[in-house]
């Protein structure tokens, strides 16, 4: 495919999803809520955008086209994946839910409008709900009132990752300094890492947010290198949008805008005064830099940040409200181990680096270890969503070891080969270096993700050096091989786990639909438990799962739980499936269902007078009793009994009963001991001792239920929850 082709789609990528943002703010401003032709404007916007690039019509409509292609593929693998986190199932997911169904940040609060619509979600009483930016929960709220799946919304991260990977390709490609393959190389372990990589699929936005600075920071650089290239007015687009989108990501994203801006200013003023002296020519060009800097950021706080900066400053007099003031909450100090509490902000970074990987809060004591070594468990923490210790790897303290040994090399050197690149190389790494000491968090990972450009910027230098140094290739590539080979190896845990994931997929699946049958014959409750994870609780709305009660249930003493992380836990109050009766559980059976009976093992010595009646008043001669360890199956269709027989030896029964396909068996203790009951190819027999009943809705084509009694023992009802 044509680079070009690819760098533009990038960029219509990130363009819709700036347009959304800014669309919806206006709107916002108007009194106005999410719905479907945001999306549609934005596409018109984008493509306008695009074509002002590329001044071809058809071109960017190919590009457009291509690109929504692109966009759906993203949102549809985002919704194979079931976010499980707790950030992403309390704010993210409840501001997505509130913006979808038609909350107006600017007009009502978080908690007055769920109050009236959503009175479950009014019980998350974080501040944060209302005055945290929503640039990602905005385009997850326009995705989802687009879909219907509160899933799809989470596709920022993917969307974002392939546009990033093909700006930082074209752009690295243009330096004619790499090969193809080398820039691909470092393209793809620029935009993955292990943080990235394990927040793909969930609402974690710290992934997005270092592709938006990774985004300023390559436009930066091409701006610096190649002023008078030709992407140099994309650039200045890409800074802008990007300034825009991460201002509305999160609040810190100020903080690392501000750094990697100011540094980049700074040396081209130096740079310039150098060269041409403090004239008019200089004057102009620093204007110009200096008013789309400055319109980034008014735009990004004032307009798409209306639902945050505004907001906040109008309602608390404080624009970043939970991030400094008397107000602020420290989410990031707090939750760092307890170890680190002692300690400067340097001494975390360094104790976090080479530390062994752990997640836990509760870490009294450092656990040093030796770089490029590892133990087994560590494998479980470097999976994690936020890890909080040496979260950038298993390996990553000895490749940023081997990284800065290489960068060390190339920049003490005297040959002008680097020249360029060495000043602001310094500058960066001076700055980033006071920020480490300066501001707080950067010991967790998830908040300091450009600690891998370090490594990236390495591999480049050896990259280059190996294209010009033809008498040391084989040196040069073995140390290439070994970066590029550690760099993999240390995101495999984050490989394994999206696996496990989308894996899991079916299953939850499964699981849904057969709650979806439970919450339709029964009252069921449901509640999050204990931690305000009520984003769960969307997952069922999107599979058709409504008639349901929200509320507190003993989550130690109930019927049963949904999702094997954060789990939603369910009560059945009332109907078929809250009885432990089986004369009750036959009581709903009627002319519109089907009943399939078979005996496994032994069924006769505890049935009592009233179930032999009840069978019986069924229509079946239900001679079972005194026949110990006998087979027994029975198949009745509404009013008519299908099929019944008892036999001292294994029996079956295969039929075609209305729309549906069954298949029987069963055998007492001495001739198989064994209950199958197959319908359409699908086991929902219990196989335990007793009486295997199923009954099947010929209405609604499901199974309703699924028991066994033991009529052996006490009669007691076993069934199959999800």
């Amino acid at each position: 495919m044509n680079k070009e082709i690819c760098l533009f789609e990038s960029v219509f990528l990130i363009s819709m999803m700036f347009f959304v943002l800014l669309i919806t703010s206006i709107m916002f401003l108007f009194g106005l809520k999410i719905s479907y032709w945001i999306f549609l404007l934005a596409i018109l916007c984008s493509f306008g955008a695009i074509y002002c690039f590329i001044k071809s019509i058809k071109q960017a409509t190919i590009i457009t086209i291509t690109g929504l292609f692109v966009i759906f593929a993203c949102v549809a693998l985002s919704g194979h994946f079931y976010d499980w986190t707790w950030d992403g199932n309390t704010y993210h997911k409840g501001m997505v839910a509130m913006l979808k169904d038609g909350w107006n940040p600017l007009t009502e609060t978080f908690y007055t409008y769920s109050q009236n619509n959503f009175s479950f979600m009014s019980k998350a009483t974080y501040t944060w709900y209302d005055a945290y930016p929503k640039g990602c929960e905005i385009w997850g709220g326009v995705l989802y009132n687009l879909t219907n799946n509160i899933e799809n919304g989470k596709s920022f991260n993917v969307m974002m990752l392939f546009a990033l990977f093909w700006i930082c390709y074209v752009f690295l490609d243009e330096t004619k300094l790499l090969h193809r393959w080398q820039s691909v190389c470092c393209s793809i372990f620029l935009v993955i890492n292990p943080s990235v990589l394990a927040q793909l699929f969930t609402y974690y936005t710290d992934g997005i947010l270092y592709q938006m600075l990774l985004l300023c920071f390559v436009s930066l650089l091409y701006l610096t290198f190649y002023n008078r290239g030709k992407y140099v007015n994309l650039c200045w687009f890409l800074v802008f949008v990007s300034i825009n989108i991460g201002f509305n990501i999160k609040f810190s994203a100020i903080i690392f805008f501000a750094i990697l801006c100011l540094s980049f200013a700074g040396y081209w003023l130096v740079l310039k005064i150098k060269n041409d002296g403090f004239n008019k020519k200089t004057f102009l060009y620093f204007k110009n830099a200096f008013l789309i800097m400055t319109g980034s950021v008014l735009l990004g706080t004032l307009i798409t940040g209306s639902t945050s900066y505004v907001i906040n400053t109008i309602r608390y007099a404080n624009p970043l409200y939970t991030m400094i003031g008397a107000d602020s909450t420290e989410m990031i100090t707090s939750q760092l181990p307890i170890v680190f509490s002692d300690m400067s902000n340097i001494e975390r970074f360094v104790a976090s680096l080479f530390s062994f990987t752990s997640n836990s809060k509760k870490l009294e004591a450092l656990q040093w270890k030796m770089p490029l070594f590892f133990s087994n468990g560590e494998f479980g923490p470097a999976q994690g969503n936020d890890t909080r210790t040496a979260g950038w790897g298993m390996f990553f303290s000895g490749i940023l070891l081997i990284s800065l040994v290489v960068l060390a090399i190339y920049l003490l050197k005297k040959e002008n080969k680097f020249i360029k690149a060495k000043p602001i190389t310094v500058i960066l790494f001076v700055i980033y270096a006071l920020a480490i000491c300066s501001v707080p968090g950067l010991s967790w990972a998830r908040y300091n993700l450009v600690l891998f450009w370090i490594v990236i910027a390495a591999l480049i230098y050896i990259f280059i050096n190996y294209n010009q140094q033809k008498n040391e290739n084989s040196v040069m590539l073995f140390c290439s091989g070994i970066l590029v080979a550690l760099l993999f190896i240390n995101m495999v845990p984050c490989f394994s786990l999206n696996y496990y994931k989308f894996k899991e997929y079916d299953n939850i699946q499964a699981q849904l639909a057969r709650f979806k049958i439970i919450t339709e014959y029964n009252d069921v409750v449901v509640s999050v438990g204990n931690y305000d994870m009520y984003g769960r609780i969307f997952n069922l709305y999107d599979n058709g799962i409504n008639t349901f009660l929200v509320d507190d249930i003993d989550i130690t003493n109930c019927n049963g739980q949904l999702f094997n992380a954060q789990p939603v836990y369910y009560d059945i109050n009332n109907g078929i499936m809250s009885t432990d009766d089986l004369t009750d559980f036959l009581s709903y059976y009627d002319e519109n269902k089907i009943l399939l009976i078979a005996v496994k093992d032994e069924a006769s010595e505890a049935l009592t007078s009233d179930i032999v009646q009840k069978m019986q008043s069924l229509g079946l001669k239900f001679e079972l009793p005194n026949h110990y360890r006998w087979s027994y199956l029975a198949v009745l269709d509404g009013n008519k009994v299908i099929y019944e027989n008892l036999a001292d030896e294994q029996m079956s029964y295969n039929d075609k009963i209305g729309n549906i396909t069954v298949s029987m068996l069963s055998a007492g203790y001495e001739t198989g001991n064994a209950a199958s009951i197959i319908i359409d190819d699908e086991e929902f027999a219990f196989n335990e001792r007793g009486l295997n009943i199923v009954m099947y809705d010929k209405v609604n084509d499901n199974v309703i239920d699924s028991i066994c009694a033991d009529t052996y023992a006490d009669n007691k009802l076993t069934r199959m929850l999800p």
